[in-house]
């Protein structure tokens, strides 16, 4: 007797492809989305770092045009 009989042939081959298949698709769908999110949050991170920074450098610009005035 052929594997395929025994393990119920054509029909459910196709059933755990069909299944197999389907989690694959949404492991790779949850990856995908936890991967965009910590992406996001290291953006994020990364413009408050930038605008800091720039708050940092333009105080230091102020503090020296006042003291240039003087």
């Amino acid at each position: 007797m052929a594997k395929s009989k025994v393990r119920g042939g054509a029909k459910k081959h196709r059933a755990r492809v069909a299944s197999r298949n389907q989690k694959l698709t949404s492991a790779q769908t949850r990856m995908q989305k936890l991967f965009n999110e910590a992406i996001q949050k290291e953006m994020e991170e990364l413009k408050k770092q930038k605008e800091e920074s720039e708050k940092e450098q333009s105080d230091v610009i102020d503090v020296q045009e006042i003291e240039n005035e003087k």
